[in-house]
């Protein structure tokens, strides 16, 4: 993907004062930056994470690439339409290029205040809920006017959205009536270390959320760093490799007390950071590739329910690979459009059975997710490491769970 949108921001920027209406007339974004270059996108200079003009606000959201599909739009009419009417600028992540641990595109909305940033978004929104009245996020099933949405934005910031002893995180849901999740995984380091923040619930609600939400990013806008996050990519993939991934566990965030009723895990949840990165060589990778390469297009369909993995996990993981309240294994169901279920085994109480269903791809990928999930926590057992949640049975994705 490629930053564009070198020119001035408009000096008309709409101001909004911190509420955006969900139903405003339909825009577009500067062009994107798709891979192949498809003359979309050409006033753009910056590639990710290089940077560009200083900018007064940002949102980063995680888009489904049907969605995203939707958004720019034939010829990117769309996209152009919202970025000329608010102000903003916008950039996709290319087609293949997914945020850590999704099978979803990244969009950064920049603008000079957050009122521009935040009619944007909404309109974005708006666009996505127009053909159904919903917005997926990435989910099969959605209810009849309700919203998946998933924002990315620095640990500074989402540790100001959750608050002291929880109260903001609460104030959020009372305020949007959707659950609310922020993940205790950030990607990247340092300044420029984020974390994602997903939302289930009415459409209405984010409406209601944008104010909070960029009210608190406003407070590291200020920040010397804030343009380099403003334009850094995490989903670009073959530019250096995964970015980091940094527990944020015991560090205050999601930890304060209430955090645990606010915090979400249901299928809808999207995961904010991935399983540790794999540490094979290349050609383990190009193995990989070669042996999916060659499936039969009937085993990689995604209706196919043909195929099942089964493993044995030791009873004292369980929790920890399943994520609290289940959250990490529907995460990886959700990924990887598998179903995955722990039961226990006859006359074993050491072990319980992982058994994934669904097309080849997908339960190969799910496999190698799940074991390097157990590994990891296998691997802080070893370590000592206290706080892990190892009572029970779920099914999850993600780093994992401490106990809230």
């Amino acid at each position: 993907g490629t930053y564009f949108g070198t020119k001035c921001f408009p000096k008309n920027c709409l101001e909004m004062k911190g509420q955006w209406g969900m139903n405003g007339a339909m825009g577009g974004w500067g062009g994107y930056g798709d891979k192949g270059g498809k003359g979309k996108g050409k006033d753009a200079g910056f590639k990710g994470g290089d940077g560009g003009p200083p900018v007064g606000s940002a949102l980063k959201m995680l888009l489904a690439p049907k969605e995203a599909t939707s958004l720019i739009g034939a010829g990117g009419g769309t996209s152009k339409m919202i970025a000329e009417q608010t102000g903003a600028k916008l950039h996709l992540s290319g087609r293949s290029e997914f945020y850590p641990g999704t099978q979803m595109q990244e969009l950064s909305v920049k603008g000079p205040n957050a009122d521009g940033v935040g009619h944007a978004v909404s309109m974005i929104y708006d666009k996505l809920a127009e053909e159904s009245g919903k917005i997926f996020g990435g989910e099969w099933e959605v209810e009849e006017g309700g919203a998946r949405v998933h924002f990315v934005v620095p640990t500074t910031t989402a540790r100001a959205l959750i608050g002291p002893g929880g109260e903001t995180i609460k104030y959020l849901r009372q305020q949007t009536g959707m659950r609310v999740h922020v993940e205790e995984i950030a990607i990247g380091a340092g300044e420029l270390a984020e974390q994602v923040v997903s939302m289930s619930g009415p459409i209405h609600g984010i409406q209601a959320a944008l104010p909070i939400i960029l009210g608190k990013i406003s407070e590291a806008a200020s920040q010397p760093w804030f343009s380099k996050w403003a334009y850094n990519v995490s989903s670009a993939q073959g530019k250096g490799g995964a970015p980091p991934v940094t527990s944020m566990a015991g560090k205050g965030k999601g930890k304060e007390k209430g955090w645990g009723k606010d915090s979400w895990g249901a299928p809808e949840s999207m995961p904010a950071a991935p399983p540790p990165a794999v540490s094979g060589n290349q050609s383990s990778v190009d193995m990989l590739s070669s042996a999916v390469s060659h499936i039969p297009p009937q085993l990689a369909n995604p209706q196919d329910r043909s195929q099942t993995i089964q493993f044995n996990c030791p009873s004292n993981c369980v929790s920890g690979v399943a994520g609290k309240g289940g959250s990490a294994t529907r995460d990886v169901s959700i990924a990887t459009n598998t179903l995955i279920d722990i039961q226990d085994i006859h006359g074993n109480l050491n072990e319980k059975a992982v058994v994934i269903t669904g097309n080849a791809v997908g339960v190969i990928s799910a496999y190698l997710h799940l074991v390097g999930r157990l590994a990891t926590v296998q691997e802080m057992m070893n370590a000592g490491v206290t706080g892990l949640d190892t009572g029970g049975a779920a099914a999850g994705y993600g780093a994992a769970s401490s106990t809230l």
